[in-house]
């Protein structure tokens, strides 16, 4: 989903006034019916999320909380990278159903980010033939369910794009938002993206969307949030090394 606006609701809660996030559906379809390929809805939707700053919890938080969500950033990516991998939903193209990653993954990457490539990369994996799993020498993920290297690459210059439009804009917000997370959500049904390649060299067909989610903790300030600022350049890195990559393979 993303964000819409607010709704006042009735009552306190923890001495502060109730209030809900009203959101939309990024995906607007998931049932996997084939539709018009040039149409706005995803056949079946990979969902990638990924925590973003070094402060994953608001001042005004109960200090047991606080506490105990600082150290969860120190001992994490959130800390040193001010990302940190927090969950995906992956459709297999050979069983024909989702691989999840739940948030323990993200938990399992080094806080040094030794193994942060390998990891961000098996979120996007590429079906090769002969080939499954880390290739030594290789930062990339292969699976015989995973979307094929010219597949992955428009995908991945569709949502570094979008990523640049982002980071400019919240690059200019004057606020302070611990705990947001990007949403990354991509095509992944491999007769879809065949269809959309094969049909237009320019594609105009929706095959990927790039939204901030999480805004639980945001305020107004008087100073751009640098540690979101820089853990949407640290995951437009990765992005940009991984699209590198493929094409070298």
């Amino acid at each position: 989903p993303h964000y819409l606006g607010w709704r006042k609701l009735p009552g306190f809660r923890n001495n502060r006034k109730r209030a809900s996030i009203v959101v939309g559906n990024i995906a607007a379809a998931t049932s996997g019916v084939p539709h018009d390929q040039d149409s706005s809805l995803f056949w079946h939707p990979n969902v990638i999320d990924i925590k973003l700053g070094k402060t994953l919890v608001s001042e005004d938080e109960r200090a047991e909380k606080r506490q105990r969500k600082m150290d969860v950033a120190k001992k994490t990516t959130s800390g040193t990278f001010a990302m940190r991998l927090t969950g995906a939903e992956l459709w297999d193209n050979l069983e024909l159903e989702y691989k999840r990653f739940d948030k323990k993954y993200g938990h399992s990457v080094d806080s040094s980010g030794a193994n942060l490539e390998e990891k961000f990369n098996a979120m996007f994996p590429i079906s090769k033939i002969g080939q499954r799993g880390s290739v030594a020498g290789s930062s990339l993920t292969y699976s015989p369910g995973g979307l094929s290297p010219i597949m992955m690459q428009v995908i991945l210059k569709s949502l570094i794009q979008q990523f640049k439009k982002l980071l400019e804009h919240v690059s200019e917000f004057k606020w302070r938002s611990p705990a947001t997370s990007v949403l990354i959500v991509f095509e992944g049904d491999a007769r879809r993206l065949e269809k959309v390649i094969e049909s237009s060299s320019n594609i105009s067909a929706k095959i990927s969307d790039v939204r901030l989610i999480d805004f639980a903790y945001t305020k107004e300030h008087s100073e751009v949030d640098r540690d979101l600022v820089l853990g949407l350049k640290n995951t437009l890195e990765y992005l940009e090394k991984l699209h590198r990559n493929i094409a070298k393979s």
